[in-house]
C-alpha cells in the first residue's frame, strides 16, 4: 500500500505545475498513509495472544487494555475465518467457542490453520487429561 502511495505522490508531483498543488498532493498522501497503514499497523500490534497448555490469553487494545482468558477446558469449537486478502497470506480469525453467548475471536493470526490444528489439540488434551 505504501509503494503505490509513493509512486502516486512522484506521479502527480511530476505531473503537477503549482506548488500548492504539490503540497495539497503531499498532504492526501500522508494523510492515506496514517489511514491505510499506520493505523492498522498499530491496531496489529496492540494484540497479543497467547497460548499456553492451560488457557488461551488474549490482550487487545494499544491504550486501553482488554484480556480474556479461556481455559482449554472450556473449548467446545475453534473454527477460523479469511478473507481473500488474508488467505493470500495465509492468515485469518480464529474463532473459539466456548459454550457461553459470545465467542472469542483472535484476529489476522498468520498460519491459522496451525494455531486451530494446535489449540483443537490441546483442547482435546486437557479433557482427557486428569487434573493434577
Amino acid at each position: 500500500m505504501a509503494v503505490v502511495i509513493a509512486t502516486g505522490f512522484g506521479l502527480g508531483f511530476s505531473l503537477l505545475d503549482e506548488s500548492w498543488m504539490r503540497l495539497t498532493l503531499l498532504i492526501l498522501c500522508l494523510a492515506l498513509l496514517v489511514v491505510l497503514w499506520l493505523a492498522p499497523l498499530l491496531f496489529w500490534l496492540g494484540n497479543r495472544m497467547t497460548i499456553t497448555t492451560r488457557r488461551v490469553i488474549v490482550e487487545q487494545g494499544l491504550f486501553a487494555r482488554s484480556r480474556s482468558e479461556i481455559a482449554l477446558t472450556r473449548i467446545h469449537d475453534v473454527t477460523t475465518r479469511s478473507s481473500f486478502v488474508q488467505s493470500l497470506f495465509r492468515s485469518g480469525d480464529v474463532c473459539i467457542g466456548t459454550g457461553s453467548d459470545r465467542e472469542v475471536v483472535m484476529r489476522n493470526v498468520p498460519r491459522v490453520a496451525l494455531v486451530q490444528a494446535a489449540l483443537t489439540e490441546l483442547a482435546e488434551r486437557s479433557v482427557t487429561t486428569p487434573a493434577n
